[in-house]
């Protein structure tokens, strides 16, 4: 592999790697609009939730529902 098709690879990576956060910056905004957000900051606030998993809970619900289905 010649240096100019390493500058490529490197350059086309970044360019990707860009384009996915984008896309997960995008998608989690949305997500966190959603209903169950609020409801797991009212959890924190009334002291019947930890911030940490409450954080983990939606992310994991985040995760799932983001996930393709596989043809499923």
């Amino acid at each position: 592999m010649g240096q100019g098709q390493g500058h490529r690879l490197a350059g086309a990576r970044h360019q990707l790697v860009h384009q996915v956060e984008a896309e997960l910056h995008a998608r989690l905004a949305q997500f966190l609009q959603a209903p169950e957000v609020e409801t797991a900051v009212r959890k924190v606030v009334a002291g019947t939730a930890l911030p940490g998993a409450e954080a983990r809970r939606l992310v994991e619900q985040f995760l799932t529902q983001s996930a393709p289905d596989n043809g499923r």
